[in-house]
C-alpha cells in the first residue's frame, strides 16, 4: 500500500480549502492500493527550525526539538513523513502567499533531507484564495519549497473560491497523478533526484529552479562577471586552499553554464548547472561550515557530493 499524506494547513476544518481536501481524500481512499493519512496541522504542536545543526551532525537521529516534529525521531509528524510515499498540502492563501503553518511544516522536513528520506518524495499542493487572490504566488512558493527540499514535484493547483468547483476537479485529477507516483515510490523504492534531475524536474514549473538559481547567483544580472562567485574570487578569495580551488572551478563552470543559458540552449543547462552548484556548495561549506558548526563540517555526501564535478 502506498501511504499518502493529505495535510491541511488551514485552521478551518470546514472552510473552502478543507472542502477541496475532503473531495480529494474521498477519491484517494477509493483508489486501489492507496492509504490516506489526513493531518490537520493546527492540531499539532511544532515550531520553527532553530538552526542547531543536530540533524546534520547526526543524520538519522531526527530532530532534537521537543515537539511533534522532533523528539529525536519519535515525533508523530516526523514518523508520518518518514512513512509517506506522497505528500499533498492544502493551504489557504494568507498575506498574498503561503500560510505560516504550511511553510513551517515543510521547513521541518530538513532532518529527513540529511537522512536521504525526503529527497524524491512525490509532492503536490493546492493553494486556495479568497478576496484578491494571489493563489498563483502561493503556488510558486510551494514549488520553491519543494525544490529546496528535493521533493519530486507533481504539480500545484492555484485555486480561488470564485471557481471552487473547477479547482476541486483539477485537484482530484492531480491527486490521481500523485497517487501513481506514490505507488511507484512504494513499489520501486525512493529514488532521490540527482542535482541534474532536480533542475530538470523544476524547469517550466511555477518556480523554475534553473532560472531562479542563476538569477540569485548572479544577483539578478545573469552576467558571470557580476556573479557572487566571480566577485568573491576577484576581491579576496577564500582562506581555505581547497575551497579556493573549488571556487575558481565554480567560476569557470558558471561562465560555461551562462553561455549555454543565454544562447537559449536550456536543455543542456541542467548538467552544467549541477556541476556549478556542487562546486559552489562545497567551496562554501569548506570555507564557512566550520564556523557555523563550531568546527564540525557536515559530510557533503549527504548533500552535494562532488563526484565528477
Amino acid at each position: 500500500m502506498a501511504y499518502i499524506i493529505c495535510a491541511l494547513a488551514s485552521a478551518r476544518k470546514n472552510g473552502f480549502t478543507a472542502s477541496i481536501m475532503k473531495a480529494v481524500t474521498a477519491k484517494l481512499e477509493n483508489t486501489q492500493n492507496v492509504e490516506v493519512g489526513v493531518l490537520y496541522l493546527h492540531d499539532y504542536d511544532f515550531g520553527p527550525c532553530r538552526s542547531c545543526f543536530s540533524c546534520i551532525r547526526n543524520p538519522g537521529g531526527g530532530c532534537v526539538r521537543d515537539d511533534d516534529w522532533g523528539r529525536k525521531g519519535e515525533g508523530i509528524l516526523y514518523k508520518a513523513m518518514k512513512r509517506a510515499n506522497g505528500l499533498m498540502i492544502f493551504d489557504p492563501v494568507y498575506f498574498a502567499g503561503t500560510s505560516a503553518m504550511g511553510r513551517l511544516f515543510l521547513e521541518r522536513i530538513y532532518p529527513l533531507m540529511w537522512e536521504g528520506v525526503s529527497q524524491g518524495l512525490p509532492f503536490a499542493s493546492v493553494s486556495c484564495a479568497g478576496n484578491q487572490g494571489f493563489q498563483l504566488v502561493a503556488t510558486e512558493e510551494y514549488c520553491k519549497f519543494a525544490a529546496a527540499a528535493g521533493l519530486r514535484y507533481v504539480g500545484g493547483i492555484p485555486a480561488h473560491i470564485a471557481y471552487l468547483e473547477e479547482a476541486t476537479t483539477q485537484a482530484i485529477e492531480m491527486s490521481l497523478r500523485l497517487a501513481e507516483a506514490a505507488l511507484e515510490d512504494e513499489r520501486s523504492g525512493r529514488k532521490p533526484l540527482t542535482d541534474e534531475e532536480l533542475f530538470r524536474n523544476y524547469m517550466d514549473t511555477p518556480f523554475d529552479f534553473v532560472d531562479c538559481y542563476l538569477e540569485n547567483l548572479t544577483a539578478g544580472t545573469f552576467d558571470p562577471e557580476l556573479s557572487i562567485p566571480v566577485m568573491l574570487a576577484s576581491r579576496k578569495g577564500l582562506e581555505n586552499p581547497e575551497a579556493q580551488d573549488l571556487l575558481l572551478k565554480c567560476c569557470d563552470s558558471l561562465k560555461e553554464t551562462l553561455d549555454l543559458y543565454t544562447a537559449g540552449e536550456r536543455d543542456t543547462v541542467p548538467p552544467m548547472l549541477s556541476k556549478t552548484a556542487k562546486l559552489w556548495t562545497n567551496a562554501m561549506l569548506m570555507e564557512y561550515g566550520g564556523r557555523l558548526l563550531d568546527g564540525d563540517v557536515p559530510d557533503i555526501n549527504h548533500y552535494r557530493p562532488l563526484d565528477n564535478a
